[in-house]
Order: C-alpha cells, then structure tokens, then sequence
C-alpha cells in the first residue's frame, strides 16, 4: 500500500481565504449597510417628513460602530477557531506520517533481515553444493586411482605370465628330448645324462618363473574387491596356474625317473588356458575405469592387453 506523503496529507482541508481578503467582505459589507441605512433613513424622512437629530445620528454611529466590532470579533473569533483546526489537522498528520514512518521503517527492516536471511541460505547452500560436489570429486578420484591400482596390478599379471611362456615351452621341449633320448639309450647314456641336465635347470627357471606369477596375483588380490568379477577371473587364473605347476612337477619327476612324462606335451593346451582369460580382465578393467565419471582417463587398460600380449 502506497504510503501517504505530507503534500498529500495537505489535500485533506481547503485553504481558507486570506484574512486581508476578510477584511475586505467585512468593509464592502459594512458600507453597503451603511449606505442600505441612509437610503432607509432617507426614504423614511421623505415619506414621513421627519429626520435624525445630532443625538440620534451619533446614537446610529455608536450602534453601527458596536455591529462592526461585533462583526469583526466573530471573524477574528473564526478565523482563530479556522487556525486551530488547520494546527490540529497538520498535527494529526504529522503523527500519521510519524506512523507511517515508523510503519515502513519496520517494513523496511522485516525486508532488510529476510533478503538477509535468504542470502544467508543461499549461501549456505551454494557452500554445501560445494562441499558436496568437492567431496564427490574427491571420491570419485580415490575409486578412479584405486581402479587404476587394479589395472596396473592386472597388468603386471599378464606381463609375468607374459614372461612365462617361453620357460613352459623349454620345459616341455627338453622333457619330450629326455624321453626321446631315454627310449633310444640306456639310461646310463651320456646323451641321458646331459638331457636329465637339461630338463633340471629348465625345470628351475620354470619355477621361479610360475611362483613370480603367483606372487603377482597374490599381490594384486589384496588390492581387488574380493567379490567383483575381476577377483573371480584372477582366482580362476591362479587355479590354473597352480594346477600348471603340479603337473610340471609330476612330469619332471616322471620324466627323470623312467622317461616318463609324456604328458608334458600338453602345457601348449594350459598357455591357452592361460590366455583365455586375458580378454575378459581387460575388459572387466575398463569397465572399472569407465564408472568413474568427470575424471581423465589414462592408457593403463591398453596397457593390460599390450603388455601381456608380449
């Protein structure tokens, strides 16, 4: 609501005429009754033959005289009593324009403490939109470097296996030329002997080689959620190499004893198996990689594929 001003309070009451403006009714009036009691007087001396004598004129003055004084205090007494109303009026709007005041002030400041107050909040929230969004950030950065952990630790697990396919193939060469040696000599043969030599120290480098691959898995186990499908898949690829080097062992055995461990001809088969599970890790770590959003994405999960395909 439009708050009222005082020139708008001033509209409230007429201006009363001037008092000069009084003054000059007041003699235009006395006059023309003046002038209205002579013409009586004379037209009544005219009809009736008789005039005022001195004592009566100046009995007519004194009483005209008394009507102008009459007549002028009634206007003083009203133009005094006009004063006071004007007075009261301009007080009765001072104190509603006080009020007014103090209204709007009190407005003013209701409107001051909420704009306050909105900001306030509004801040409040910008900074916990903040926090928020930092704090998201910061998790999605730790999960983004605890995946990238995993591919580098996946990684290293095929670089290691990686390694080991040359030592499985030597072994099982040098055991398929004990046993070829074996069935064509004595196993007293110096060709025997040399070739028992052989299978030994391939057999060493062969192991050493597959227990770096179990220690590399075991490593990246204890950096991989335990219930995820890369954990599966490496726990497949730890059983196969396990049961890889007992039936090395058993076939290096056999193969020194008797010339047995023919099977050994089979390790092709478990390289194979070896390698079947490459593809799906790889792309089991870039499915990792990829969940975390609004974060670079680096070339480790390349990396997997190209390094174990060495």
């Amino acid at each position: 609501m439009k708050n009222r001003t005082p020139a708008d309070s001033s509209k409230t009451l007429p201006s009363p005429p001037p008092l000069s403006r009084w003054v000059a009714y007041l003699a235009i009036g006395s006059v023309l009754a003046v002038l209205a009691v002579l013409v009586g007087h004379y037209l009544f001396g005219f009809a009736t033959g008789t005039r005022f004598n001195t004592d009566q004129w100046s009995a007519a003055g004194a009483w005209v005289a008394g009507g102008g004084a009459i007549v002028l205090a009634l206007v003083t007494v009203w133009q005094t009593h006009r004063a006071n109303q004007q007075a009261r009026a301009a007080e009765g709007r001072a104190r509603s324009d006080a009020a007014a005041a103090r209204r709007q002030a009190r407005s003013d400041a209701q409107d001051t403490r909420w704009r306050h107050w909105q900001e306030m909040a509004a801040a409040e929230q910008r900074h916990r939109n903040e926090l928020n969004d930092a704090n998201d950030r910061v998790a999605r950065q730790i999960k983004y470097e605890w995946y990238r952990e995993q591919a580098r630790a996946v990684a290293s697990i095929w670089d290691a296996v990686g390694r080991s396919m040359e030592p499985i193939s030597r072994l099982a060469q040098v055991i398929e030329e004990l046993i070829a040696v074996s069935g064509a000599n004595p196993m007293t043969h110096p060709a025997c002997h040399k070739a028992r030599n052989a299978v030994s120290e391939t057999y060493v480098v062969w192991r050493f080689q597959l227990l770096e691959v179990l220690t590399v898995i075991t490593t990246a186990e204890m950096l991989i959620d335990e219930k995820s499908k890369l954990a599966e898949q490496i726990d497949s690829l730890k059983g196969r190499v396990q049961r890889h080097i007992q039936d090395g062992m058993a076939f290096k055995n056999a193969a020194m004893k008797n010339a047995g461990g023919a099977g050994a001809a089979g390790f092709m088969k478990d390289i194979n198996e070896f390698l079947e599970l490459r593809e799906p890790m790889t792309r089991e770590v870039r499915k990792l990689l990829a969940s975390t959003t609004n974060t670079p994405r680096p070339e480790t999960a390349g990396a997997v594929s190209t390094t174990s395909s060495k």
